[in-house]
């Protein structure tokens, strides 16, 4: 009987101190939700999600094209310390939608495009199913290659226009601005990485003055201090050198363009922050546009409008690396080499779902980029070197042949036998 009633009595107490313990782990829950609802050092950052409209105004109406007109979903969680990460949803299929499609309702796949910044480098992934009779060997995803580069703005080519560098802007220009040493980046919204038409632009801007630093107006304007040589603007670094001559011959004439298209002070764009909210203790966007201009179509701006629909606090782990949805050809431009032999504008793998993006300092990179540096080298060594000695072989072929043809021209012709007829 007295054992039954210490049984009793400790099952009791075991109930009591689990039921404390639960209310205690509780409240400590509670408790630590509400330390970072109240915006505590704790809370890493905040996440934004929204909307992204283009519009192209021709005569006052949108340009009834699809690939200019078009509305795009963003989710981005922005870090305080500067590290970020965007996911667009755009509508894949508007660059095959004919130009009478009407705009604002775009129908079809969509397709998501993953950019990140971990403090280091930047991610691109696009992740875009394969429509239904395409003839792409039938796979699931068409396959897009990834990116990594050096550094927190996006440089990866622009295709699709899926407004990432304006998105980048409205959110983290202000950081990225503030800790140059220059006035002058790529035009965002270009392709720094294949157009010259990115360059030769200062920027004014004001931004807070706090963490994440939202950049409140941030202005485009023509400045020809920027140009360079043309060797230099072929050679500047965010620029892929030119593989070929007609990639050449483009990118000259893409400079040619820019010197004699914009005048000097020719306002590009222009951002601006329309509404903010101070969303625990931080200035957060709501809304801001970016309008740019073209010097040939005065009457027709382009308007980005981003808009936040939900804002909330980051209080679960980002991965700040993306998964790659399928196998997929990696190009890494953290590995370049140039000099006046050679150059080499990234080099290339292939990662799948299962890999780890590598470090800068991974044995296999580090031999793969030594070794096609080498080759490379050589190539191109073997290749000028050609050219030169068969400038100089036929430069001294031409100088011998000179006395050769005087000499044989007057080379004394020899006696000719007489034959006998022709003494008698």
């Amino acid at each position: 009987m007295l054992n039954k009633k210490r049984n009793l009595v400790t099952s009791m107490l075991s109930c009591i101190l689990h039921y404390n313990t639960f209310t205690l782990i509780t409240l400590l829950t509670l408790l630590c939700h509400s330390t970072l609802v109240a915006g505590d050092i704790d809370a890493k950052g905040y996440v934004a999600e929204g909307i992204q409209r283009v519009m192209i105004l021709f005569k006052g109406k949108p340009f009834p094209d699809p690939t200019r007109n078009f509305t795009n979903y963003f989710h981005i969680s922005v870090f305080l310390d500067g590290r970020w990460r965007l996911e667009i949803e755009d509508f894949a299929d508007r660059y095959s939608r004919s130009s009478d499609s009407k705009f604002g309702s775009p129908v079809g796949s969509t397709a998501r495009t993953v950019l990140t910044y971990d403090g280091k480098d930047c991610y691109y992934v696009r992740e875009e199913r394969n429509p239904k009779g395409d003839s792409n060997d039938g796979a699931e995803f068409i396959p897009y290659p990834a990116y990594v580069s050096t550094g927190s703005m996006p440089l990866v080519p622009n295709f699709p226009d899926d407004g990432r560098g304006v998105i980048w802007i409205g959110f983290l220009g202000g950081g990225y601005l503030r800790a140059l040493k220059t006035t002058s980046i790529p035009l965002p919204w270009k392709s720094p990485r294949v157009s010259l038409l990115a360059y030769g632009f200062r920027f004014d801007y004001k931004a807070d003055s706090a963490p994440p630093y939202t950049a409140r107006e941030v202005s485009f304007y023509r400045d020809h201090s920027f140009d360079l040589g043309e060797a230099a603007e072929l050679d500047r670094p965010e620029l892929d050198a030119p593989k070929d001559a007609a990639t050449a011959k483009d990118l000259k004439e893409q400079l040619q363009l820019r010197k004699t298209a914009f005048p000097e002070g020719f306002l590009i764009a222009r951002h601006e922050l329309r509404a903010s909210t101070n969303f625990h203790g931080w200035d957060v966007p709501l809304e801001f546009v970016l309008n740019r201009y073209d010097p040939y179509r005065t009457n027709a701006p382009f308007f980005h409008t981003i808009t936040v629909t939900n804002l909330t606090l980051m209080e679960s782990a980002v991965s700040l690396q993306p998964i790659l949805p399928y196998r997929a050809l990696v190009e890494d431009s953290r590995f370049r080499m140039r000099d006046h032999q050679h150059t080499l504008n990234e080099i290339r793998y292939s990662l799948g779902p299962t890999n780890v993006w590598p470090e800068t300092n991974d044995v296999v990179l580090a031999k793969q980029f030594r070794t096609i540096s080498m080759a490379s080298y050589r190539i191109n060594y073997s290749i000028e070197n050609l050219k030169k000695w068969l400038a100089i072989t036929m430069f001294l072929g031409l100088i011998a042949l000179v006395p050769y043809m005087f000499w044989k021209r007057n080379k004394p012709t020899e006696a000719q036998p007489v034959g006998k007829d022709k003494l008698n």
